[in-house]
């Protein structure tokens, strides 16, 4: 048996052929996410058009809140025209064929859970750095969606009362682009160019950027540990295939456990939470939303 499997990011869309195990059969080209509502639609149905005649069901990992009783999108900050799309209904038009949707943070920590970095972790977490910031968690075994399945959504976090959203200085994009602008790179989208100057040292102010972004991250997981007491975190992201970034990360996340003053009772309970990458890498949200997708449709049968 196997299964078509797309990933709608705020960037890009990815979609592939998987079989029931999670073996990848085959990878379709990736394409930029419109940013029009008709363009979207056009762009579906180019991606639809490498849906196989025997493909047992479709299953997507989508960024934003979805609801999957009804198969649609509830909101989406990046592609806002998307609000209320039912991929359900309009798969389903042309294919009889299964349909189930999740959020792209979520279907990261099912892959993970299943056979990645977290398998066999009772209580553990992703966290994939992007456009936004995707976090997915596993309580006791099983995936965590919250209340109203929005559990995860830490872009929407307040460091502050009146603080902006965590998102608008979390998102890789608000470190990558103005590093890129600094540095007089054209594409300024493009993060291997911005670490290659890390890496060489080629601009105090790209440092400094760098430090005071990784330490946005490292206080995230802080407090996602404190809250959740997790065995370990799973970050990904495209930009978790750069080991600069996850060591720094780790650096600094240490250095606030061991030297934060208010932290008076890290050491006779509370250790620093593990931190790893993600085995799937970009392949995470696709291979997370065919085990939902089987999940699902196994409810069904």
């Amino acid at each position: 048996m196997s299964y078509f499997v797309m990933d709608v990011g705020g960037n890009y869309i990815k979609s592939a052929y998987v079989d029931e195990d999670g073996e990848i059969i085959q990878k379709f080209p990736i394409c930029k996410t419109p940013g029009t509502k008709e363009a979207f639609i056009r762009v579906l149905e180019k991606v639809l058009e490498n849906l196989p005649v025997n493909s047992r069901g479709v299953g997507i990992s989508h960024t934003g809140i979805v609801d999957n009783s009804e198969g649609k999108v509830v909101f989406n900050g990046s592609l806002p025209f998307l609000k209320g799309f039912n991929y359900r209904s309009f798969i389903q038009a042309n294919f009889n064929i299964p349909v189930a949707i999740i959020n792209d943070g979520q279907a990261a920590v099912l892959a993970e859970s299943y056979t990645g970095a977290l398998k066999g972790i009772k209580n553990g977490a992703t966290l994939a750095l992007g456009t936004g910031l995707a976090l997915g968690v596993i309580i006791n075994g099983k995936l965590y969606q919250g209340t109203n399945n929005i559990a995860g959504e830490v872009s929407f976090l307040l460091s502050s009362y009146r603080d902006v959203p965590l998102v608008r200085r979390a998102g890789i994009f608000n470190f990558v682009r103005p590093a890129n602008e600094i540095m007089g790179n054209k594409d300024i989208d493009d993060a291997r160019l911005v670490f290659e100057a890390i890496k060489n040292e080629e601009s105090q102010e790209v440092l400094q950027m760098f430090e005071e972004y990784c330490q946005i991250i490292a206080n995230l997981i802080y407090n996602l540990h404190v809250i959740l007491d997790l065995e370990c975190i799973a970050i990904g992201g495209g930009v978790s295939s750069e080991p600069l970034l996850i060591d720094k990360i780790r650096d600094l996340y240490l250095e606030l456990y061991r030297q934060h003053p208010s932290f008076v009772f890290r050491e006779e309970i509370f250790q620093p939470v593990p931190l790893t990458v993600c085995r799937f890498k970009n392949d995470a949200n696709l291979l997370g939303a065919l085990f939902y997708l089987k999940d699902i449709y196994n409810e069904i049968q």
